[in-house]
């Protein structure tokens, strides 16, 4: 992202600033999660990215090139599944390769292969309304998955699950992640969840949106979720970064 400012029109014709001269930089491969207050342009940040937003002044360049629309080696997963009720998990996972033509040999393969990665062998055949919510959200990631996006754009995507269920499916995604080459940009309001999963943690100021901070999570991989959480180099690192985070979410609410 180069410099880029984004103002969003109110009902009056009010300009409001959400995204103020945001720079940063994301290598290919690396995990980079989001932080900051509500508010404060994360989403928006994300959606310009993936081509859904265009900024009102700078740009985003990916692979040298100018992102204007949105590309399809980019995933984009939400804290909603957005499941198709009528269409059973296999089905849902299948929806995407099916909107691209893949024969429906290699759809089924692919979809059985990915229902196998994140725990739900046995399941396909289920319907959304039969499913709890952390498994409506492994349906809703392996649909995403099964693209195989170069670029993983994901907006709280775990946000909705109980505190057991949220850890069983982050420990499950990283094993997905670690040695896929895929770049993931991860918007996330739990900074525990940030630096548990992410290479880098980016924290936003209260609106208009600027990088107050970009800090290296220098925690080796493959990581343990479950045990990484108790190591003293987490509890630096998040010590941290929430000395940055914790003065945003006081002003964002003044």
């Amino acid at each position: 992202m180069e410099d880029v400012c984004h103002y969003f029109v109110r009902r009056h014709g009010e300009p409001l600033l959400v995204a103020d001269h945001v720079s940063f930089d994301v290598p290919r491969g690396q995990f980079v999660s989001l932080v900051g207050p509500s508010g404060c342009g994360k989403t928006t940040v994300l959606n310009m990215i993936a081509g859904l937003v265009a900024p009102t002044l700078g740009r985003v360049v990916r692979d040298g090139s100018t992102v204007t629309r949105p590309r399809r080696d980019v995933g984009y997963m939400f804290a909603r599944d957005g499941l198709l009720p009528w269409r059973s998990a296999h089905a849902n996972v299948e929806l995407g390769l099916e909107l691209r033509g893949i024969p429906a040999r290699e759809r089924r393969s692919r979809a059985d292969e990915l229902l196998d990665v994140v725990g739900l062998t046995g399941f396909g055949s289920s319907y959304p309304g039969q499913l709890s919510q952390g498994m409506r959200q492994r349906v809703a990631l392996a649909r995403t998955l099964s693209l195989r996006p170069d670029l993983l754009l994901m907006d709280e995507p775990f946000a909705a699950l109980d505190a057991q269920t949220k850890l069983i499916v982050q420990e499950e995604f990283i094993k997905v992640w670690e040695g896929s080459g895929m770049t993931v940009i991860w918007v996330t309001h739990d900074l525990e969840e940030a630096v548990a999963l992410s290479d880098r943690v980016i924290v936003f100021s209260a609106r208009p949106g600027r990088i107050k901070s970009d800090s290296w999570v220098d925690l080796e991989r493959p990581r343990n979720i479950e045990e990484v959480r108790f190591l003293p180099e987490f509890q630096e690192v998040h010590s941290r970064i929430w000395s940055d985070l914790r003065d945003e979410v006081k002003r964002a609410q003044l």
